[in-house]
């Protein structure tokens, strides 16, 4: 599907109802997710939509090197990158980000991060 959608994608949502069409037997089960997030991603968005969630993901992680903002302990950042890391690694492996609680954890975690700046000097 990547590699026919390669710019675009095929859609949100829309990979449950297309797999179907790219199975190579029929008795192959039927997947509603892939077991990989950031390759759902790739597909559902295709390059284009991929990286704007990428430029997104890292503004969210890189906003605590640019003045204004809300002061926040080093340690507390460094903690809140960790824990966002750990969401988006498991992401590489497994589908946790199609569990809405895990999802929610990052979405928190990411905008805590991009309110968060180190004090001016």
């Amino acid at each position: 599907m990547a590699l026919d959608y390669p710019l675009f994608g095929i859609g949100p949502g829309a990979f449950r109802a297309l797999y179907q069409m790219y199975r190579k037997d029929p008795e192959q089960s039927w997947q509603a997710f892939l077991h990989d997030d950031w390759l759902e991603t790739q597909v559902t968005f295709g390059w284009v939509g991929s990286m704007l969630i990428l430029g997104l993901l890292g503004l969210a992680l890189t906003r605590w090197f640019l003045p204004g903002g809300v002061f926040g302990q080093w340690e507390f950042v460094a903690m809140l990158w960790v824990a966002a890391g750990g969401c988006l690694a498991h992401a590489k492996f497994s589908f946790p980000l199609q569990v809405y609680s895990i999802v929610l954890l990052l979405l928190a975690e990411l905008a805590v991060l991009s309110a968060l700046s180190r004090p001016e000097r």
